[in-house]
């Protein structure tokens, strides 16, 4: 199981006594506690969540130090424990064994009924749309031309000089884009040449043709997506932290059962922390191609749950990295920026802020 650095916790051992020298703390922090002992159990203990396995208990922690509780495959949870993530407003989210999304329970968020009915004003304003989609893809354009150009600078990879020049082009080119076709299109192809930066730096042992999902068809895609996936969680928690909708996006497409406005967001974040936690996992070793399985057709490629694992200490680690956001002339956290720039789109939705104005890395 993987115990969240941020988590000021009590370890016991079977026997129920507590550690000598009482609370071990951690430095760091980071509110999201993931569960992957297979046959755990989520309980309450007076305002405390206990993770027990068969006699042990393997974790107990204040319920006020937890946001978020992600469970991995097949973990239990007590209704009374559930009780108390819905008072206390934590959040729970299900992921099958493959880190692949089944579902997500939570409280009542927000009774901010004004901006929810702003936000579904302003989807229909052609014009807030469009800014909203042409601010997304500068994030995701720029943050990806910073990554190129750092790639560049340690590796003298011509590919990626090339690439981030050619990003600068469509940022330039980005005001000018007179409706969303045009966004997603220099969106497009900004995402290729990056990709093929990613190809031409990933370490020898991985293969990378390409970037595919749905099923991802090779381990390095199978670590994209996980890490897409465990992105997408965080800045859905992020999106409801804000009061807004996360259905109703601006940028991306609505349909059925899909958080538009969270994919929205997550645009801008994509290569600092989900790619950037994929080639940490890939360049230091953490994780080998040796490391997957071979599956049945509509899952061709396997991350066994006990390497999965390494997935889910290095997106925490990378979540509760510190960073400077000028706007705020401060360091603070990527996990803590998901929240402010969710509150940045709500503060723009209100006419508080002159548009939405992604994060732009250093």
């Amino acid at each position: 199981m993987y115990r969240d650095a941020r988590l000021t916790f009590r370890q016991r051992p079977a026997s129920g006594r507590g550690i000598k020298g009482g609370e071990v703390r951690k430095k760091q922090p980071m509110p999201n506690l993931y569960v992957t002992a297979q046959g755990a159990r989520v309980e309450r203990e007076y305002e405390r969540l206990v993770v027990v396995q068969e006699r042990e208990t393997l974790l107990d922690v204040p319920a006020i130090k937890v946001e978020e509780v992600v469970l991995v495959g097949r973990i239990g949870v007590t209704t009374p424990a559930l009780h108390l993530m819905m008072e206390r407003g934590i959040g729970m989210v299900m992921l099958n064994q493959h880190g692949e999304f089944l579902g997500r329970l939570s409280g009542d968020q927000h009774a901010n009924v004004d901006l929810r009915r702003a936000q579904y004003r302003r989807s229909q304003e052609a014009g807030f749309r469009l800014g909203a989609a042409r601010a997304v893809t500068r994030g995701k354009l720029w943050n990806s031309r910073v990554r190129c150009l750092r790639i560049a600078a340690d590796t003298q990879n011509a590919v990626a000089q090339r690439t981030a020049e050619r990003l600068d082009e469509l940022l330039d080119e980005l005001p000018a884009a007179p409706d969303q076709a045009h966004v997603r299109a220099l969106e497009a192809e900004g995402s290729r040449a990056y990709f093929a930066v990613l190809r031409s730096h990933v370490a020898p042992e991985w293969d990378f043709p390409s970037r595919n999902r749905r099923p991802p068809l090779d381990p390095f895609n199978v670590l994209l997506s996980a890490c897409y996936t465990l992105l997408t969680e965080a800045v859905h928690a992020a999106v409801l932290l804000a009061g807004l909708d996360p259905y109703c996006g601006f940028y991306h497409a609505e349909r059925w059962g899909r958080p538009s406005l969270v994919l929205d967001l997550m645009e801008e974040f994509r290569p600092l922390i989900a790619d950037s936690t994929v080639m940490t996992l890939t360049m230091n070793r953490l994780l080998a191609p040796k490391d997957f399985l071979p599956g049945p057709p509509e899952r061709p490629v396997i991350l066994p749950l006990e390497r999965y694992t390494e997935v889910l200490n290095a997106f925490g680690q990378r979540l509760r990295s510190p960073v400077t956001v000028s706007r705020l002339n401060r360091r603070t956290t990527y996990h803590r920026l998901l929240e402010y720039q969710a509150r940045q789109f709500a503060a723009a939705i209100q006419g508080k802020n002159e548009g939405y104005e992604p994060f732009r890395s250093r």
